[in-house]
């Protein structure tokens, strides 16, 4: 596998016969701090800086064989991810990693994500941020869904002033601006105040979604963490009304995936892998599934995986497409035509 920033054009010819050749996919939504299946044995790792950085680079390889190429990672306290950002894998640049450093946030859900701050720290720790090189900013709008009380998320961690100066700053850098929003308030502050990206979004209303269509904003849907709860193992670690209000929130969320994507809302594919049961790399064939089954097409699903994720990584357009005179960046799939859902993990290269 090649990075296509480091490729020598050689002319080299691949056999592609029998393959359906895609542009590679992007994973929008990652924490390569933390390995989805222990998360206080991820955490005590922190504190041994070798160990992490083997471990990301196991991640990466793991997301790389998924033939995921570019990852965008939500942040870690400890800004571990971005520090491996410029890791090579394999000889490779690939995946290469989008990194946010760690998220903006005040007090409640998300210790492990960024630390606490006041509203009039705001503009210094962008600008902070900024100086270090991050790729993006990560701010919390909102906690997370609660799966006892169907409908419940966590409060809002910013106001609209907040949030408003939060997208002002970033933008004054130059930064694109991703919310962890997991209510309808959140969404819709987030969307108000600029930010480029919604991560979750669960219990988001038709009327925020047409706003959001309105103004171009992404939505990151990440069915995979609550998805994930009603099958196997983490099935059996949830009370029987537990899960119905899982299967409630999930289906729900499918519903408002589908309206979104009618109303032309970008949608992008992101695992949030790093939770937990959700697996670096091994997880995204899930995601695309649960797309899918949301009654998206299968050739728009690629679509989204591909050009509409590049875009809100800000990896286009090195990532994401494939046209004459750019450098190409794509994985081979056993099996022929996409609409046959072979599964991604057959990636035969990416140059």
């Amino acid at each position: 596998m090649v990075d296509p920033a480091q490729s020598d054009c050689s002319g080299k010819i691949y056999d592609l016969s029998g393959y359906t050749l895609l542009p590679g996919l992007i994973d929008c939504h990652v924490h390569l701090a933390l390995d989805g299946r222990d998360f206080a044995r991820s955490l005590n790792r922190w504190d041994d800086p070798a160990a992490v950085f083997k471990s990301v680079r196991n991640l990466l390889a793991d997301t790389l064989a998924a033939g995921v190429v570019a990852v965008r990672d939500g942040g870690d306290r400890r800004m571990l991810a971005f520090r491996c950002r410029e890791e090579k894998q394999s000889g490779t640049g690939l995946p290469r990693v989008v990194a946010c450093g760690m998220a903006l946030r005040k007090t409640g859900y998300g210790s492990f994500l960024g630390r606490g701050m006041a509203p009039g720290d705001i503009p210094a720790a962008v600008a902070g941020l900024a100086s270090q090189g991050i790729d993006q900013v990560k701010v919390l709008a909102s906690g997370i869904v609660s799966f006892k009380q169907y409908g419940h998320v966590g409060p809002l961690q910013f106001e609209q002033g907040e949030l408003n100066l939060i997208c002002a700053a970033a933008r004054s850098h130059g930064l694109k601006v991703m919310a962890h929003a997991s209510s309808d308030d959140a969404v819709r502050a987030a969307v108000l105040a600029g930010a480029d990206s919604i991560e979750h979004g669960y219990f988001v209303s038709k009327e925020t979604l047409y706003l959001m269509a309105e103004r171009g904003t992404a939505w990151v849907p990440t069915f995979t963490p609550v998805a994930s709860r009603l099958d196997g193992e983490m099935r059996l670690s949830h009370s029987p009304e537990e899960i119905a209000v899982i299967e409630r929130t999930f289906r729900r969320h499918q519903e408002m995936v589908a309206f979104a994507h009618g109303l032309s809302v970008p949608v992008g594919v992101g695992t949030d892998s790093g939770a937990a049961g959700v697996r670096h790399g091994l997880s995204y064939t899930s995601e695309l599934k649960l797309l899918l089954d949301a009654g998206l097409p299968c050739e728009q699903v690629i679509q989204l995986a591909t050009g509409k994720s590049a875009i809100i990584t800000g990896t286009a357009p090195v990532f994401g497409s494939m046209a004459p005179g750019r450098p190409i960046c794509a994985v081979a799939i056993r099996g022929g035509h996409p609409e046959k859902h072979q599964p991604a993990s057959e990636t035969i290269f990416s140059v």
